[in-house]
């Protein structure tokens, strides 16, 4: 199956843009033809390691290439470009969270196939359209709000990765949706698994319990209060060791 992913940048090392091109490799390993189309590639600080061999075309950014706020401003000119620039049809439409699901749906009137959305954050045009005190905004808020409610009614399967983000998208938008839980591979952690070994990598004694961390470092990811909770759990005679495994290439200063 001929398989576009369409996701709106690949600039960071972020997770969202992780799961995009893992989830391209696996596509590939399965066979299909897989490309993955962006507004904005930086190759050497989104994961080289993982984009080595995968086919990502970058078309460059919409009208006024210069403007960076609104942020959803940006998203919707980035993705009217896009659409226009993309000319080879697809089986499969891939849109990897917003906006890239309104580029997807206007390659599926244009070239045809189907749409699935990989939808990790509800958009929150609706909660902002509710909460901002700015009429101005208040108004911006709400036509996004409709046109998303439009562009999504055209989406063949919503993929969202919890139940409480299906919930909160079902409640305010239309069309069919999926639950796709993230993470780690949980059979190398059950009993049976690779669970011993892992332990062991760490040297955590049998007696301990062991806390994993994954992610990007982040600041606003609070890693801080795991650290002193998990201080705080040793002061009082508990066993248990915190391992944070990830990434600070994006923010070098966690």
């Amino acid at each position: 199956m001929k398989i576009a992913l369409i996701i709106h940048e690949l600039l960071i090392e972020g997770g969202g843009e992780r799961q995009c091109v893992c989830l391209a490799h696996a596509l590939a390993e399965h066979g299909h033809d897989v490309t993955v189309w962006t507004s904005a590639y930086d190759p050497d600080n989104c994961f080289p390691e993982i984009c080595r061999g995968l086919r990502i075309e970058q078309v460059q950014r919409g009208r006024l290439p210069w403007l960076r706020w609104p942020w959803f401003v940006r998203g919707y000119l980035d993705m009217v470009h896009l659409a226009d620039a993309i000319k080879e049809r697809s089986e499969l439409w891939s849109p990897q969270h917003w906006p890239a699901q309104w580029g997807a749906v206007w390659l599926k009137r244009k070239l045809g196939g189907a749409v699935v959305w990989n939808c990790n954050d509800v958009p929150n045009f609706y909660l902002r359209s509710r909460q901002t005190r700015s009429p101005l905004l208040k108004a911006l808020y709400r036509l996004y709000y409709l046109l998303d409610r439009v562009q999504n009614r055209k989406v063949d399967m919503t993929l969202l990765v919890s139940e409480w983000a299906e919930r909160e998208h079902t409640a305010i938008y239309p069309g069919p949706t999926r639950v796709v839980h993230p993470g780690i591979d949980p059979t190398q952690f059950k009993p049976g698994g690779e669970r011993v070994r892992i332990r062991r990598r760490f040297a955590c004694s049998d007696a301990e319990f062991l806390l994993i961390w994954l992610g990007i470092f982040m600041p606003h990811r609070r890693l801080e209060d795991g650290i002193e909770a998990v201080g705080h759990l040793a002061t009082r005679g508990i066993k248990v060791r915190l391992v944070l495994a990830g990434s600070n290439r994006s923010f070098p200063i966690c």
